[in-house]
């Protein structure tokens, strides 16, 4: 979870690492995910693993994940996303 919400922030707007982290049609996979971990992250914050794994909603959180990994892996590019070349100081 870290990666995504605070190595590379692509969660909670994916659309924003369109070109330099993602394809665009990758984006609307990564909002749903979004959509069912934020919430479970915001209700049990900094929890143990356990109490996440023990939530009702983690099923939702797995299958989400699932097809947002099947979207990326099926995105038709060999390649990922070009770096991007704005400067940023």
């Amino acid at each position: 979870m870290h990666i995504l919400y605070d190595d590379t922030t692509v969660l909670p707007s994916p659309e924003n690492s369109v070109s330099s982290l993602l394809y665009a049609e990758e984006v609307p996979a990564l909002r749903a995910l979004n959509a069912v971990l934020d919430p479970m992250i915001t209700d049990l914050g900094d929890s143990p693993d356990d109490v996440y794994l023990a939530d009702p909603r983690w099923t939702e959180v797995v299958d989400a994940a699932r097809a947002a990994l099947l979207t990326m892996r099926n995105s038709g590019h060999d390649d990922p996303p070009a770096p991007s070349t704005t400067c940023v100081e």
